[in-house]
């Protein structure tokens, strides 16, 4: 049965070990990965292949190589979609905005998901520094 042991390098960081006994020569073996995943995965493959090196590392080549199913490219898009339409969403409410980034309140007070707020900048922010220098008005969602 392999193991694992965390080892802590100098600068802090760590990596660790993974110990098994090789079936053919009877000789402990060991190898040293980055992350607690790639160990995990070493050792389950270990004890699923009788402890053989050569099985597990073929699992490992073979899975590397495999293709895509098309349902987890579509899901990879989706995934970047959202994160790059979060990511705009946050520059476009931070950015040269001469009052700071904008709270939520002032978007929608009531925090209500059956309005779309659209603001209105009504003077100048850097003069008028109160709150009334912003005016919100709500839109229903059409369905």
């Amino acid at each position: 049965m392999a193991s694992i042991s965390t080892r802590t390098k100098k600068d802090g960081s760590k990596s660790y070990m993974v110990r098994w006994r090789d079936p053919k020569t009877r000789s402990n073996q060991g190898l040293t990965v980055a992350t607690l995943v790639e160990a995990e995965t070493l050792k389950r493959l270990l004890d699923a292949s009788g402890q053989s090196f050569e099985i597990a590392q073929h699992a490992i080549l073979s899975n590397e190589k495999r293709t895509p199913t098309v349902a987890e490219v579509i899901q990879e898009h989706i995934d970047l979609l959202i994160r790059l339409v979060y990511t705009l969403l946050v520059v476009l409410y931070t950015l040269d905005r001469p009052t700071g980034p904008l709270p939520v309140e002032t978007l929608c007070p009531k925090w209500d998901s059956n309005c779309l707020p659209a603001l209105e900048n009504t003077g100048n922010p850097q003069k008028n520094a109160d709150s009334e220098s912003v005016r919100v008005q709500y839109y229903p969602i059409r369905s």
